[in-house]
């Protein structure tokens, strides 16, 4: 049979292996606890903060850039879409649940993304800045592929 150095040595191995497992579910936990925290606060800061001004923005009226820059200010749009592209750094690197950022954004995202798409387009030319809004377009995209009643929705 088994001398007692070996069922010590099975007893301790089986302890590691044991703490190792309890350890990696601890830090998935805390991960998803920090994930949840930051979009939270990030939640609570635009219902504050920016909701009076999304609201503004999805009331304007306009036919492109030029007629939207001519009527309105620039500012707000831009302090929404720095937002919206915070959000989308956040998603394309991975930092958080992109269903997360969905049930709490998604609808203010792709609805702001379909109305303002040709004025962010006329500012990447204006700023000469290609790049401006690309985040933001990111996360339209992939938002827009969970949406149940988009086209490009998984079936």
């Amino acid at each position: 049979m088994f001398d007692v150095p070996t069922i010590s040595a099975i007893v301790t191995a089986a302890s590691v292996i044991a703490g190792v497992l309890f350890a990696v579910i601890q830090f998935r936990n805390l991960v998803q606890t920090r994930q949840t925290d930051l979009i939270m606060r990030l939640y609570s800061d635009f219902r504050t903060q920016l909701n009076a001004k999304w609201l503004k923005l999805m009331s304007a009226q306009f036919k492109g850039y030029e007629d939207f820059a001519e009527k309105y200010s620039v500012s707000e749009l831009i302090e929404v879409g720095m937002f919206y592209e915070g959000l989308g750094v956040l998603a394309s690197r991975k930092l958080v649940d992109i269903k997360l950022i969905d049930q709490l954004f998604g609808t203010p995202v792709i609805m702001t993304w379909e109305k303002f798409k040709p004025v962010i387009e006329g500012l990447r030319k204006q700023l000469g800045a290609p790049s401006y809004g690309w985040h933001t377009e990111y996360l339209y995209n992939h938002l827009i592929e969970l949406a149940p009643w988009s086209k490009r929705a998984p079936k």
